[in-house]
C-alpha cells in the first residue's frame, strides 16, 4: 500500500463526485425520457430531436445510448417528444431536416409593398399587348398563373401565336431582399397538404399572376404560322398584358370538343401548332415520356385523397409542347 498525497486524493474526489453527479442527471434522464415525468434540461431536447432527423448520422446517437444506458431508435425517441407535446405527430420532418423556412421574414414582405408596380405598367419601353386575346391554362385551384398562350387570326388566313411568362425580374431587382429569399428557396415546394412557395402570395398570387381581367408584365414571345402550319422568326417583347381567361385544362379539352365554342378555333390553333412541335421533336430524336400526374390531397380533416391523371390530354400536349418550344427559342437567342 502507499499513501497518495493531498492533492491526489483531492482531484480523485472531485472526479468521483462528477460521476456521481452526471450518474443522477442520467438517471434523472431516463424517468423523464421514460415516464415523462419532470421537465427536461436545457438541451435535452435539441439533442434528441437532432437523433430523429439524423439517424444513425446524428452525432447525439452515443449520447442518447449512454444516457439510457441501450440504444435508442429514433422512432423511439421521435414518439418520446410527441407524447412531451414538444412535436405534433404530424409534423413534417423533411422540413426540419433541411431546414426549410415555411415563413417569410419581415424584410421580404415589406418588400413587395415597395414595388412601384403601377409605375412598372407604364413603362414606355414596354410592348402594350392588352389587346392579345390571351388565355391561362391550369389545373383548377391554381393561384399563381405565371403563364399564358395567344393566338391573333389575320385576314390571310395566318395566325400569329404567344407565349407569355410573368416577367419576375421587373418586379424583383437583382440583389434585393427578395431576390434573396427567392435564390435561397429556389423554388415553390408543393405538398399534399400545402405549398411552400418561393415568393410572398401577395406577389406569386397577386402582381405576379397572370389573372383575368389585369394589366401584368410579362415577357412575350410572339411567332407566325402560316398557311401550312409552318412556324417562322420568334421575336421576344417585355411587354404589358392582359389575359382575357383562365382556363383548367378539362375545360380546355372539353372546348377542343366542342367546334361551336367562341373559344374552340383559338384553342384549335394552338393545339394544331403544338401537335406538330410534338412530331418535330420526336423526329429530331426527342424521348416520348408517358408520365402519371398522381395527385395526393390531405383535408384539414386528415382525410387523403389520391387521383391519377394521364396527362394525354390535347390541352396538356398544348400547353407543354409551347411551354418546350419557347425555352428552345429562349436557349436559341442566348447563345445567338
Amino acid at each position: 500500500f502507499r499513501a497518495l498525497d493531498a492533492e491526489t486524493i483531492a482531484v480523485r474526489g472531485a472526479e468521483t463526485q462528477k460521476e456521481e453527479a452526471r450518474e443522477v442527471d442520467r438517471l434523472e434522464f431516463v424517468s423523464w425520457f421514460t415516464t415523462g415525468l419532470g421537465e427536461p434540461e436545457a438541451g435535452w431536447i435539441s439533442r434528441i430531436q437532432d437523433v430523429v432527423l439524423n439517424g444513425e448520422h446524428s452525432k447525439e446517437t452515443r449520447w442518447l445510448e449512454r444516457m439510457m444506458g441501450e440504444a435508442v431508435t429514433p422512432k423511439r425517441a421521435f414518439d418520446r417528444l410527441v407524447t412531451q407535446g414538444i412535436w405534433d405527430r404530424h409534423v413534417f420532418l423533411d422540413l426540419s431536416r433541411e431546414a426549410i423556412e415555411t415563413q417569410f421574414s419581415q424584410a421580404a414582405l415589406a418588400s413587395v409593398q415597395d414595388i412601384a408596380f403601377d409605375d412598372l405598367l407604364a413603362d414606355a419601353s414596354r410592348e402594350d399587348l392588352r389587346h392579345v386575346d390571351a388565355v391561362t391554362i391550369d389545373d383548377a385551384s391554381t393561384k399563381d398563373m405565371d403563364d399564358a398562350v395567344s393566338v391573333q387570326f389575320f385576314e390571310d388566313g395566318t395566325c400569329q401565336i404567344g407565349v407569355h411568362i410573368t416577367d419576375v425580374a421587373a418586379l424583383i431587382p437583382i440583389g434585393s431582399v427578395l431576390d434573396e429569399e427567392a435564390s435561397q428557396r429556389a423554388a415553390s415546394l408543393y405538398f399534399a397538404d400545402q405549398k411552400i412557395p418561393m415568393l410572398p402570395a401577395e406577389l406569386s398570387e397577386g402582381m405576379g399572376s397572370l389573372q383575368p381581367g389585369k394589366d401584368r408584365l410579362a415577357i412575350s414571345m410572339l411567332c407566325h404560322v402560316d398557311h401550312e402550319g409552318q412556324l417562322g422568326e420568334t421575336q421576344f417583347l417585355r411587354s404589358v398584358i392582359r389575359c382575357r381567361e383562365k382556363l383548367s385544362y378539362d375545360v380546355a379539352d372539353a372546348i377542343l370538343d366542342e367546334p361551336t365554342h367562341p373559344r374552340y378555333p383559338m384553342l384549335n390553333a394552338l393545339f394544331q401548332v403544338g401537335e406538330q412541335l410534338l412530331i418535330n421533336r420526336i423526329d429530331a430524336g426527342a424521348l416520348s415520356v408517358a408520365n402519371l400526374n398522381r395527385r395526393v390531397e390531405v383535408t384539414p380533416e386528415g382525410e387523403v385523397s389520391v387521383s391519377i391523371q394521364t396527362r394525354h390530354s390535347r390541352a396538356d400536349l398544348l400547353v407543354s409542347e409551347l411551354m418546350v418550344f419557347a425555352n428552345a427559342e429562349v436557349g436559341r437567342w442566348c447563345a445567338a
